[in-house]
């Protein structure tokens, strides 16, 4: 449990800190361009929600071009898709009885952690999940929508050495969930009842 209140304290800090992350490891020139690119999306009119025509269109060609590096892209689709096995895996679980919270708990760090690391260190920008596009849940919403239509399209992994990454990461990812991550059901303890006469 410990590990799971870190994953979410991790999230918060590289939202506030992005741009202290990405000159501490990339120097201030670069956390300069990175501000100045998440101000951009910050005072972007399609944030506000006044261009709802063309809202959903602009959301998605911008999602691409903001998604550049293949090491971060790697790890976002690893991410993504470890995320969607996972939810499978738990709502399985409870269909055979078993509700295991700490498994859901999981899902946003699993989901949102790899890819804002490959974005500040690979890629030298900060994500505008939270206060960027996240800002409107509109936007976010479709933003989420767009990234996942991005990966089971093929745009964000395409060679076949990023996809083989991406599940070598996925195996040993599954793997950690259940060493590390202890997801496997909890034995259930057997209820007698007692027979009335």
């Amino acid at each position: 449990m410990r590990g799971t209140i870190l994953a979410y304290v991790v999230m918060v800090v590289l939202q506030i800190y992005g741009g202290k992350m990405i000159e501490l490891l990339h120097g201030a020139e670069a956390a300069e361009r990175a501000l100045d690119a998440l101000k951009t999306t910050q005072t972007s009119p399609f944030v506000d929600g006044s261009h709802h025509r063309h809202i959903d269109e602009f959301i998605c060609s911008q999602y691409i071009p903001e998604h550049y590096d293949s090491n971060s892209n790697i790890l976002h689709a690893f991410a993504m898709i470890l995320t969607l096995w996972l939810f499978i895996y738990a709502t399985t679980l409870i269909f055979f009885g078993f509700l295991e919270v700490k498994i859901f708990l999981y899902l946003p760090p699993l989901y949102y952690l790899p890819g804002w690391v490959g974005r500040i260190y690979f890629q030298k920008d900060i994500p505008p999940t939270l206060f960027g596009y996240g800002i409107n849940p509109r936007i976010f919403l479709r933003r989420e929508f767009c990234a996942v239509q991005e990966l089971f399209t093929g745009n964000t992994v395409r060679t076949s050495q990023e996809i083989i990454i991406s599940g070598v990461l996925l195996v040993v990812g599954i793997i950690l969930l259940f060493t590390v991550g202890n997801i496997s059901p909890s034995p259930k303890p057997l209820k007698l009842r007692a027979k009335i006469a």
